[in-house]
């Protein structure tokens, strides 16, 4: 009797319902990736009260130690919640942006003119800084604040795009087959890089997880 329960209930449930369940899952997925990935590290390292960089020329546990200087930011019991979520002070990680930025650059994630006519476009020029962190890398930690919101928006876009990671070759972006990836707003949607994101969707090991964070990510994004 119970089969016979399971086997109606799978017949009746809409194809609409999961497709919308897996859309809604992915949206969220590419962003879990490179801001998931990070908070995850932030969490461990303010634990063991250390600091590294990202790089793709070193295995993540032997990453360059940095000193930032920076602790995060905790907001006021009185903040408003545009003020808890984004203080006014920013929200510093003790983890640098390495050399994330010349790496979406050689892949082709991030087509360096095309990105930075975007923001010229929108009467947000890029800053000197965050030009530099797009050609040569940088050792500054990551700061999150309203200011460069739109540039770190669009900068781990493409992080989540081209890491390499289980979620996105075994996930719910490949319920139409490898075929179909391109077909999500989160692919199909990027134009700012050299090539379609379907060319070097996860395709390069930017930022590694261990297996207790990669297992946190996947329940999170499921």
């Amino acid at each position: 009797m119970t089969n016979d329960w399971e086997q109606e209930k799978s017949e009746k449930g809409p194809a609409s319902r999961r497709v919308l369940r897996g859309l809604t899952v992915v949206l969220v997925a590419l962003i879990l990736i490179a801001l998931g990935s990070l908070v995850f590290l932030w969490s461990q390292l303010r634990a063991e009260g250390a600091a590294v960089a990202f790089s793709t020329s070193q295995p993540s546990a032997e990453q360059a130690e940095i000193s930032t200087g920076a602790a995060p930011v905790p907001p006021t019991e009185a903040a408003s919640p545009l003020e808890r979520i984004q203080p006014a002070d920013g929200y510093a990680l003790p983890v640098a942006f390495g050399d994330l930025g010349p790496r979406l650059l050689e892949i082709g994630a991030i087509d360096y003119e095309r990105f930075v006519q975007r923001y010229e476009q929108a009467n947000r020029p890029l800053s000197e800084e965050q030009k530099a962190i797009l050609q040569k890398g940088s050792n500054k930690p990551v700061v999150f604040e309203r200011d460069n919101a739109y540039f770190l928006l669009n900068f781990f876009w493409a992080v989540g795009l081209a890491n390499q990671n289980p979620l996105l070759e075994q996930g719910p972006m490949m319920q139409f087959g490898p075929e179909g990836v391109g077909r999500f707003a989160s692919t199909g949607g990027w134009t700012l890089g050299t090539r379609p994101a379907t060319e070097f969707y996860s395709s390069a090991p930017l930022i590694s997880l261990t297996a207790e964070q990669q297992a946190r990510l996947e329940e999170v994004a499921q």
